[in-house]
Formats: structure tokens, sequence, C-alpha cells
């Protein structure tokens, strides 16, 4: 099992992208979660970095100190994606100059997290046992994914005996990255990408990589 730091935006994140780690993977992990607003993370200087970039660059330190595998740190892009991703990269840049390197995969989901979700409809409407008939509306065609998720699960028979949050991780596991046909434009793909990449000598070969059942 691999001990991962990952970052995130919030309760949303930490239910299902430890999950969705691991499915893209395909193994399994072991997850610390720290949200980006968290004041463990906010107290530190680095000149020349944005605040993200800080804070990546203090969570890198920290992990590569206390013995994590690695960090995967993951964004939402419905505000400034780029300036916000390219803050990431320059954190893990500037750590990479100074420490021995640590396996980092960065993400930036657009709009938002929920975003990489819906883009599965299948897996949608087998975690929500929803008809097959019914419409999932696709990440690019709609300015809130979150709320698309949320119309969806009110009107399912999971609504009366959990809560929200206990389907997503569920979504998570059971979504294929092949079905995600708005990849390309939802940030999905390019994580997936880095994932694989930053990983690849702590999995071993790509081409063995499945998702977890």
């Amino acid at each position: 099992m691999i001990r991962i730091q990952i970052l995130g935006e919030g309760s949303r994140d930490e239910a299902a992208a430890p999950p969705l780690v691991e499915n893209l993977l395909g193994r399994r992990i072991s997850a610390a979660f720290t949200a980006w607003s968290s004041p463990s993370i906010q107290r530190f200087h680095q000149k020349g970095l944005s605040k993200l970039g800080r804070r990546l660059l203090y969570v890198l330190a920290r992990a590569s100190a206390d013995g994590v595998q690695g960090v995967v740190a993951i964004i939402d892009g419905d505000q400034l994606e780029g300036e916000r991703l390219a803050a990431l990269k320059a954190g893990r840049r500037r750590h990479r100059e100074k420490y021995p390197p640590i396996p980092t995969a960065l993400g930036c989901a657009i709009p938002h997290f929920e975003a990489w979700l819906i883009d599965d409809p299948v897996a949608v409407r087998e975690v929500l046992r929803l008809p097959a008939d019914c419409e999932v509306s696709s990440p690019t065609r709609t300015s809130s994914p979150k709320l698309v998720l949320h119309a969806l699960f009110t009107g399912s028979p999971r609504a009366s005996e959990d809560l929200e949050l206990a389907v997503l991780p569920e979504i998570a596991r059971r979504f294929q990255l092949e079905r995600c046909n708005q990849r390309n434009h939802t940030g999905l793909a390019d994580f997936a990408k880095d994932l694989r990449a930053a990983f690849r000598e702590v999995i071993g070969d790509s081409s063995a990589w499945q998702p977890l059942t």
C-alpha cells in the first residue's frame, strides 16, 4: 500500500479524491488529506512563490520528512485555473531544485472536482441507481457540475438512505477514464497522465495498471 498525502479543496475532495487516485493508479493507497484552507499550511514563507506554491512546497518538505511516498495536489479551476496550476508547478519545481525528489502529481479540475465524476454517466447512474436512460449532463455543458450531481442525487433512490457525501467515493471507484468523453477539457486527462508519470517508479509499468474493482 502506498502512503500518499493529498491536497484538495474541501470535504467532497476528501471523500472522493483518494478512491479516484486509487482508480487511476490501479493500486491501494493510504491517504492523508489536507485542505488548501487548513491553517497548518498557511504560515510558510518562501520568496518568489504565490500562496499556493508556498503551501505545496511546505507540504512536500513535510512529506519527505515523514516518509510519505508521494503527494497529490488537486485544485478547482473555476477561477484563474491557469494561474493556480502554474503556481503549483512553480512550487513543485522549487522543491525539486532544493530537495531530493518525491513523486508529486498536480491536477486542476475544470470547473471543479465534480466535473470529473459526472463525465462518466454510466458510473453515476449505477451508483445512484438511476434508469439507464437518465440523462447526465456533460461537464462541459453546465456551469456547475456540482449542482448537476446534487440534482441527480436528490432525485435518486440513494437520497432516502444515504448522505450525498457517501456516494462520491463510490462514483470515483467505479468510473472509467476511457468513458469520460470530456476528459481532455476538464483537466482529468492531464491529471491522470501527470499522476501515472509521477508514480511510475513507485507503481511500476503503466501498461499493467488497471482500475480497481
